[in-house]
């Protein structure tokens, strides 16, 4: 991304940045369940193959990019606050055509998010995403940027891996359909309709923890099973 940032990314970048990813996954130390039968050579080399296209994919894109993984704080309410990091945001300098045959026109600017996926996400998906839905939303607030369209970026992994660009857009209908969504989950947390489940994989990354009676009640025993695994040589994944 920083070399994109830079302008620097060229077809040359692509065995050195294939190498670092290479360097990285075989470094790590996992229990070898995490690869399946398959073991983790495979799964070097699909990722190597994904890095290669990646990089494909942004040369041939002609985009400026606006702002690149940048992270958005935005004050929902007086004590709820909402933040995102968005992968990418770029205008379009040349009329381009996605992977489905859609034509972003030249002008466009594009707020990008890129996924990872085993399988080719249903069409309409991205139409009812709530992720992009909100990115549109503070991007609207806070940089005073109204977008052209969202997108998602999905490189599917499999024996043949690619990239699946789905394009939609945001109106004023939709973003006030997110505002009403949010302030009512808002609401449920507070008078306690959602009740916290403790979950060691989520609990380990969510910022709200520390305010989340579930975790205050279970933390003791994620971190002494966390240090026993890395006592262990496993990272936590």
């Amino acid at each position: 991304m920083k070399l994109l940032q830079n302008k620097q990314l060229t077809k040359d970048n692509t065995d050195a940045l294939q190498g670092v990813f290479r360097e990285a996954l075989t470094k790590e130390k996992v229990p070898d369940s995490t690869w399946g039968n398959d073991g983790i050579e495979k799964h070097v080399s699909m990722g190597e193959t994904m890095v290669g296209q990646l990089v494909n994919r942004y040369l041939e894109m002609p985009i400026e990019p606006i702002a690149i993984e940048k992270e958005y704080i935005y004050q929902w309410s007086k004590y709820i606050e909402l933040n995102c990091r968005i992968d990418l945001i770029a205008r379009f300098t040349k009329t381009w055509t996605t992977s489905w045959g859609e034509r972003i026109p030249a002008g466009s600017i594009i707020i990008i998010d890129h996924k990872t996926s085993s399988k080719k996400y249903e069409i309409g998906t991205v139409d009812t995403a709530d992720q992009l839905s909100f990115y549109s939303f503070v991007v609207r607030e806070v940089d005073m940027i109204k977008e052209s369209g969202v997108m998602f970026q999905v490189h599917l992994k499999h024996d043949s891996p690619k990239i699946c660009d789905y394009l939609s857009s945001r109106n004023d209908k939709d973003i006030q359909v997110l505002r009403e969504k949010v302030d009512y989950i808002i609401n449920a947390i507070d008078i306690g309709y959602f009740s916290p489940v403790f979950k060691p994989d989520t609990c380990r990354w969510c910022d709200y923890r520390k305010e989340c009676n579930s975790f205050s009640a279970n933390k003791d025993r994620m971190l002494k099973e966390d240090s026993e695994a890395e006592k262990e040589g496993f990272i936590l994944v």
